[in-house]
């Protein structure tokens, strides 16, 4: 209340709020006590067309004024609270007494009320729209679209609920966090039934009580069937109308310039942004540069005058000194000191006029100088393909999108929807488009929770086997202790092959030194054998 022009209201803390601004009209209220609003629509009164706030039936302020915006149209009472017990008498009898007679707004006369019926659907029943939409790809900005054609749609999402509590006058939540996304907003108010977002499970409870347009906006419910169907478990009354919207694919032109007109908007604003940061520094270096020149100025000054000074005292010091000598001389010097003096003021009336010129024409230069003009946004070539716009936080977490898409179907009729409409594409076309997507992000996302297989567990059994043996031949050649025992074994092996090496050519030299005997011996055999062969040969002959 007292957002738009057409509302006024008083508030606990004594201010009253009209045509958007505030002022303090009342104490602040207390507890234990009746209020009434008193509004006088009288022409033939002096307190025509004005409101009034009474305590225990005594006046507490004087009648305030109706915004002209509100003359001469219904009024609707509303009371707001949060955090209280209040008791709201709408009824024909007054609670307090009041100084004057006047009718409560159950007993108002037909003259002075207008009752209107309640809008009711032509088949009589209530629709309830469940969004499908791909994440990222013009959701909200579609629900705004939407809301913006269909005034009588109510949004049901973790945004609105936001919303409420801001417009509640609950400090607005700081989102910096990883888990942050538009689907699921991770808010930090301060208080546990609103930062859980069991106010979401409240509101589900008694939202099929009241029979009126929804809007579902659940970007990942709506596209997961079994979330969608619990979704729709609360609307099974004959009141209401489910209908899935599937939007998907390229928007419509209409949805497309809308999202540029919004991403030059965002645009101008961060240029304008940049540029009034250039624009305030720029002052302040010219602040500074100015600053400096004049504290330069006047430290030349300073030192000009002291030089003035203290060549005046020695002035002073020598004259003193020659009128000592001669009195004669000493209305000469005074005459000439004198005109010394006139001559210094002449002249620093000569620089106070030069430094009056200096600055008038440091002030001419600066007006010079051109200011930078206030940026023009532009869409480059690439912006304007761009089919949706860019938001800071996406639709759904990376964590949860990689979980989640596999799980993802567009509504069918089975699933219980009284009507399934396709919004840019036909049927077979946003099926069609679907399915891409899916192929894409099983390629680009991480897949979190793929399971290995009998094969990879056996592979991988075998795998660490070796790498442990791997391990445990490195840890035993790095030690200290067994690698000097390994070179120890080392060159006792390399010494017992070198005495096995000599020892083989000392038995070989052995063994052919006894072959070579051996052969000897054989030839003084032969030898001896062949002389006494000739000599029983000679005995023959003779």
């Amino acid at each position: 209340l007292g957002d738009t022009e057409d509302s006024v209201c008083f508030d606990s803390d004594g201010q009253y709020t009209s045509a958007k601004s505030s002022a303090m009209a009342v104490p602040r209220f207390a507890r234990e006590q009746v209020y009434s609003v008193v509004v006088n629509l009288d022409d033939g009164s002096p307190n025509a067309h004005t409101i009034s706030l009474f305590r225990d039936g005594v006046r507490m302020c004087q009648p305030q004024k109706l915004p002209e915006a509100l003359k001469g149209k219904p009024l609707f009472p509303a009371v707001t609270y949060r955090n209280l017990t209040v008791q709201v008498n709408f009824g024909a009898e007054s609670m307090t007494k009041l100084p004057f007679s006047c009718r409560m707004v159950q007993d108002a006369s037909v003259a002075d009320a207008k009752v209107l019926a309640a809008p009711k659907p032509k088949d009589g029943k209530y629709e309830v729209v469940f969004p499908c939409f791909l994440p990222d790809e013009g959701t909200f900005d579609w629900l705004d679209e939407f809301l913006a054609k269909n005034p009588t749609h109510c949004e049901l999402s973790d945004r609105a609920i936001i919303k409420w509590a801001e417009s509640s006058g609950m400090r607005p939540p700081t989102i910096n966090s990883w888990k942050n996304s538009n689907d699921k907003p991770d808010v930090n108010f301060g208080i546990p039934m609103m930062d859980d977002f069991s106010v979401r499970r409240v509101l589900n409870a008694f939202v099929a009580t009241q029979p009126r347009n929804y809007v579902v906006m659940e970007v990942k419910s709506n596209l997961i069937p079994e979330e969608r169907s619990e979704l729709m478990k609360k609307f099974n009354t004959p009141l209401f109308k489910k209908v899935a919207q599937v939007t998907m694919g390229e928007p419509a032109a209409e949805f497309k310039k809308k999202v540029l007109d919004e991403v030059l908007k965002e645009k101008q604003e961060l240029e304008e942004k940049a540029w009034k940061v250039r624009k305030v520094e720029t002052e302040r270096k010219k602040l500074m540069e100015a600053r400096v020149k004049e504290m330069e100025e006047a430290r030349k000054k300073e030192e000009l005058k002291r030089a003035k000074e203290e060549a005046l005292r020695a002035a002073d010091a020598a004259g003193t000194k020659e009128g000592e000598e001669k009195q004669e001389g000493d209305e000469e010097m005074k005459t000439e000191d004198g005109e010394k003096k006139e001559e210094d003021v002449k002249e620093e009336v000569k620089e106070e006029v030069k430094d009056k010129e200096m600055k008038e024409e440091v002030k001419e230069e600066q007006k010079e100088e051109e200011e930078e003009p206030m940026p023009v946004a532009e869409l480059t070539e690439e912006e304007k393909k761009q089919n949706f716009r860019k938001k800071v936080a996406p639709d759904l977490t990376p964590v949860n999108l990689s979980n989640e898409f596999a799980k993802f179907s567009l509504p069918i009729g089975e699933d219980g929807f009284d009507d399934v409409r396709f919004s840019w594409h036909p049927k077979d076309k946003s099926e069609k488009y679907f399915k891409d997507w899916i192929k894409k992000q099983k390629i680009m996302c991480k897949m979190d929770d793929l399971v290995p297989g009998e094969w990879f567990k056996q592979r991988w059994t075998e795998w660490q086997k070796v790498l442990a043996e791997w391990h445990t031949t490195t840890t035993e050649y790095n030690d200290p202790v067994k690698r000097a025992m390994r070179e120890a074994e080392a060159e006792e092996v390399k010494w017992r092959a070198e005495e096995e090496k000599k020892a083989a050519a000392a038995a070989a030299a052995e063994a052919e030194k006894k072959e070579g005997e051996v052969d000897a011996s054989k030839e003084g055999e032969e030898k001896k054998e062949g002389e006494e062969k000739k000599e029983g040969e000679e005995k023959k002959e003779g």
